[in-house]
């Protein structure tokens, strides 16, 4: 259901309004037939906008978060990027809905506190070989969108350890560095240490991600490293020399 919820407000549902009658109209929206009810029943003058009706059953059907998880099913466990944002997504969608029973809220999802509480459902689900990057970034007094932000971060960082160079994997810091790995890497890039001395976790793998990113668009070989072979076919693949023009 939660899933469902959150559907509806990233695909437009606080900017479609109807009233009551026209609410009615569009039948049965999920498959709890007690939440589809309390849709159906819902009364009132004028206006609102879909997820404004929405949260008002929800309420209605779940009258708090305890709730609703007790009578859902639990979070499963997330293996992927993309299923570890919609995890922290998920959850802050539940704390936004039940921030103000009695209307709608002025803060987004996005900008709800992603709390300890939270943070521990999303470490307890969270594949065992990427908690420990996840317990250096989350931090007290995060939002969700900073959360999400975050476990980007460490998906970047996975992903230029997978497309390093076969013969450059070296030069890329391994999936799931430490802060002694990052500080290391930094400085022997020919980053200043007033730039990194000091600096959080989080704003180590930031700049850990931007030079990496710098160096691997150009490419700096020294004089023991394995240089990329020529393409094939190449004039100097083959051993010859470039012709000269005469003009």
């Amino acid at each position: 259901m939660v899933t469902w919820i959150l559907r509806v407000y990233d695909q437009g549902g606080p900017a479609l309004s109807l009233n009551s009658g026209e609410l009615g109209l569009l039948g049965d929206l999920t498959h709890d037939a007690i939440f589809n009810y309390r849709c159906k029943a819902l009364r009132g003058a004028g206006c609102q906008t879909l997820l404004s009706w929405l949260l008002q059953a929800w309420r209605q059907r779940w009258e708090s978060s305890l709730h609703f998880e007790a009578t859902e099913l639990p979070f499963r466990p997330w293996t992927t990027m993309e299923e570890g944002i919609q995890l922290v997504r998920e959850l802050g969608m539940i704390e936004w809905i039940y921030l103000d029973p009695e209307g709608p809220v002025d803060l987004a999802p996005e900008d709800v506190a992603f709390t300890q509480g939270l943070q521990r459902r999303l470490l307890t689900a969270a594949p065992s070989e990427l908690r420990l990057s996840l317990v250096s970034l989350l931090v007290r007094g995060m939002t969700v969108l900073e959360a999400v932000m975050e476990i980007q971060t460490i998906a970047d960082v996975g992903l230029l350890w997978r497309q390093s160079h076969p013969g450059r994997t070296k030069l890329m810091l391994g999936p799931n560095p430490t802060r002694k790995d990052l500080l290391g890497w930094l400085l022997s890039h020919g980053v200043p240490r007033e730039q990194v001395d000091r600096q959080p976790t989080k704003v180590l793998l930031e700049l850990y991600i931007k030079e990496a990113k710098r160096s691997r668009g150009h490419p700096n070989y020294g004089l023991t490293e394995e240089q990329p072979p020529p393409p094939p076919y190449s004039d100097q693949a083959c051993g010859e020399e470039q012709p000269v023009r005469h003009d």
